[in-house]
C-alpha cells in the first residue's frame, strides 16, 4: 500500500482554524485492504497537531480473495494496475501552532512553509504462503499490518499567503518588497533607541499573530513614544539634529523634514487614543474599537518606519559613504 498527498486546503467546515489533508492511497485490493490512517504533523521539529484516527470504513465494501502463488506474483509485477482512493483528513491547528508555523516560515529565506508528515496506516492483508486450500478449511489467517509513511509537503509564500493566511485567522496580506526588518548594526549613540524601536515591531508581529489586535495598539504606543524625536524634549534633541542632517544629504530640505516629524508625532497622537481614558482636560473618552485593520494599519506604518531609520544611521551607509569618499 502507498500513500501519498493530493493538496492542502483550509477545513471551513470547522470554527475552529483546520487543514484537510487530501490522501492518495494505492492498494491492490486483490492482496490487501486499508483499514485506518492516523499520523501527526511536524513544523520545525516540533509536533503542531495530531491527526485523528480517521475511518475508511466508508469505502465501497470489498473483499480479499485467497490465490495460489503465479496469481499474486502476476498482479505484483502489475499486470494488474492498483486502485486507488482519496481520503481527506482534518488536521485542528491551534493559535500556538500558527505561531509556531509563521515563526519558522520567517526563519526561511523563502518564506515557505515545510510540512512534514508521519503517518501510521492500518491495513489488512493474507499473509504470503498462505495455502490456497485454506478455504477449505474452517482457520484462515489474515493479518492487520502496521506502516508508517513519512511525507514532506512544502507551500511558497505567495500559495500560504493568498491561500491559507486568512482561513486560518493570520489575515489577509498582499506581498510587496515590504521587508521585515532584520536586526542591524547602527551608529552608536543609536543603538539604544534602535535597539527599542526593534523590539516594539517584534512585539507587534508577535500580537499580529496571534490576533490580538489591542496589544498591537498598546506596542504601538510605546513604538511612537520613543520614535516621537521632534517633540522639542531636550533628550530628543540630538537625535533629530542627526537625523535632519542625514535628510538633507539625501535631498531633502528643512520644511520636508519637519513636516515628517510632525507626521510622527500625529501618530503619537493617533496611538493614544486606543489607550487614555482620560483626555487631556480629564475628561472621559470614548475608547476606539481594535479592529484587525486598525492593527495592520499602525504595524506596517512602524515597520516602515523603522526600516526608514535604520536605513539611515546603518553602520553600512556611514561605511560606503566612506568608501565613495576615498575614491
Amino acid at each position: 500500500m502507498k500513500i501519498s498527498i493530493q493538496r492542502i486546503d483550509i477545513d471551513e467546515a470547522f470554527v475552529d482554524p483546520a487543514l484537510q489533508v487530501r490522501l492518495t492511497v494505492e492498494y491492490y485490493y486483490q492482496l490487501e485492504m486499508p483499514l485506518s490512517i492516523s499520523g501527526k504533523l511536524i513544523v520545525g521539529n516540533k509536533t503542531i497537531a495530531v491527526i485523528s484516527e480517521t475511518s475508511l470504513g466508508s469505502l465501497n465494501p470489498e473483499v480479499i480473495r485467497l490465490m495460489d502463488t503465479s496469481e499474486r506474483i502476476r498482479i505484483l509485477n502489475n499486470e494488474n494496475r492498483p486502485s486507488s482512493i482519496s481520503i481527506d483528513l482534518t488536521v485542528f491547528l491551534s493559535p500556538k501552532a500558527i505561531d509556531h508555523i509563521e515563526k519558522v516560515r520567517s526563519s526561511y529565506v523563502d518564506q515557505k512553509v515545510d510540512f512534514s508528515f508521519e503517518f501510521k496506516a492500518r491495513h489488512l492483508e493474507i499473509p504470503e504462503g498462505t495455502d490456497i486450500k485454506a478455504v477449505y478449511s474452517t482457520h484462515i489467517q489474515l493479518r492487520i499490518v502496521p506502516k508508517e509513511y513519512k511525507i514532506h509537503y512544502g507551500i511558497s509564500q505567495s500559495d500560504w499567503t493568498y491561500r491559507y493566511a486568512k482561513g486560518l485567522g493570520i489575515g489577509n496580506f498582499i506581498l510587496l518588497e515590504f521587508a521585515i526588518p532584520e536586526k542591524q548594526e547602527v551608529k552608536a549613540d543609536w543603538e539604544e533607541l534602535y535597539d527599542r524601536l526593534y523590539e516594539r515591531t517584534q512585539d507587534m508581529e508577535l500580537s499580529i499573530k496571534k490576533g490580538e489586535w489591542k496589544q498591537v495598539m498598546f506596542d504601538a504606543r510605546r513604538f511612537y513614544e520613543n520614535i516621537k524625536i521632534g517633540d522639542g524634549i531636550e533628550n530628543h534633541k540630538s537625535f533629530a539634529e542627526s537625523l535632519k542632517e542625514l535628510f538633507l544629504e539625501d535631498n531633502h530640505d528643512e520644511v520636508g523634514y519637519t513636516h515628517f516629524l510632525q507626521g510622527i508625532y500625529e501618530f503619537f497622537e493617533f496611538s493614544t487614543k486606543y489607550i487614555h481614558d482620560k483626555t487631556r482636560k480629564k475628561e472621559l473618552r470614548k475608547i476606539p474599537n481594535y479592529t484587525k485593520e486598525d492593527a495592520y494599519f499602525i504595524y506596517t506604518m512602524s515597520l516602515g518606519l523603522l526600516n526608514l531609520f535604520a536605513k539611515k544611521i546603518s553602520l553600512k551607509n556611514e561605511f560606503n559613504d566612506s568608501e565613495e569618499a576615498a575614491r
